[in-house]
């Protein structure tokens, strides 16, 4: 089969050969849904480009003029050629043409896969300011969704192409809460230092949380429990504990990081579910007591929700300027 051939300048004298097109983007293993992966080879992909458009509009071009092309060789009526793989055909061409202002046929509407993809190109070849007003203006449809999994990351890849420090901070602070399992960039601009940062958090206040409750067991189990009786507080313990071996979430399953399985946001939903003793029928013995309050004030809920939501509410997010220091 015939390589395709588009002609973005039909007198451009540059051939950019892009091998193994439309190759998988951000993909992982099954706890993401990656749309667009290939079952086969594509054959290459040439563009024919003008070099004069891409060393003013891109760095990387640039620096290969500085070098006099010499990473480049002629090819029949070519005076450069460049060569690419597993970029996505579709998000290359549409950066191309906007390189070299052929911007009439461009989409007005763009979905997230494909501006990431995008994004990616505009991070290798620093082209940010040939497509920053393209990035907003696409953005301005997009981000009329909320984002979760998988398009947490390729959303926070843009925010960090395109800086943008309140998406930065709130896709962060999803992706810390959310995340069920170690964050990883998938191959997408996103820097490691961000990813680290991300990670220790997120194992942080999942630690916090377990140490917690296991420290309301021991506060109950001492002298000093805040229950209106023994058999209360020894109800309580008990629920704790088959709670949190139900929930996988005591210390033979849950001993360290990076806690599989179990996010910020699903411990608070299983916490707040574990089973509650009868404690009107526990507790009815006790009601001329000084250090009786009422059977909701003995509960797991009323005891536990303020623990969990206390460390979930201190997440707000990473801090732009502390990880990305370049704007457009």
């Amino acid at each position: 089969m015939e390589p395709k051939l588009h002609e973005i300048d039909p007198k451009g004298d540059t051939l950019l050969i892009l091998h193994n097109p439309d190759a998988p983007f951000a993909a992982q293993n099954s706890r993401f849904s990656v749309r667009g992966v290939r079952a086969a080879v594509k054959p290459e992909v040439r563009m024919r480009l003008s070099s004069r458009h891409l060393t003013l509009a891109s760095a990387y071009f640039e620096k290969m003029l500085a070098n006099d092309w010499k990473e480049t060789t002629p090819e029949g009526d070519y005076s450069y050629v460049v060569k690419a793989e597993d970029w996505d055909e579709e998000a290359l061409l549409i950066m191309m043409n906007i390189i070299h202002g052929r911007t009439a046929k461009l989409p007005m509407a763009m979905n997230l896969e494909t501006l990431a993809k995008i994004c990616a190109l505009v991070d290798y070849y620093q082209c940010h300011e040939a497509l920053k007003f393209f990035n907003q203006l696409w953005l301005g449809r997009i981000d009329r969704r909320s984002y979760t999994g998988r398009d947490l990351l390729l959303r926070l890849s843009v925010a960090c192409v395109f800086p943008d420090r309140t998406k930065f901070q709130n896709l962060t602070m999803s992706l810390i809460k959310e995340s069920k399992w170690p964050i990883e960039s998938l191959g997408l601009p996103i820097p490691q230092s961000v990813i680290d940062a991300l990670n220790k958090q997120r194992e942080h206040y999942i630690s916090a949380i377990i140490t917690g409750l296991k420290e309301l067991i021991k506060a109950e189990c001492s002298d000093n429990g805040r229950k209106c009786s023994f058999e209360c507080s020894s109800a309580f313990i008990g629920a704790l504990i088959k709670g949190m071996d139900k929930a996988r979430i005591s210390e033979e399953y849950l001993s360290l990081p990076p806690y599989t399985g179990h996010s910020l946001e699903s411990l608070q939903q299983v916490i707040l579910g574990f089973a509650e003793p009868s404690w009107n029928k526990i507790c009815v013995n006790r009601r001329n007591s000084m250090t009786y309050n009422s059977a909701s004030f003995c509960t797991l809920a009323n005891t536990t929700k303020p623990l969990v939501e206390g460390y979930i509410n201190q997440v707000v997010g990473l801090v732009l300027r502390n990880y990305i220091t370049h704007s457009v």
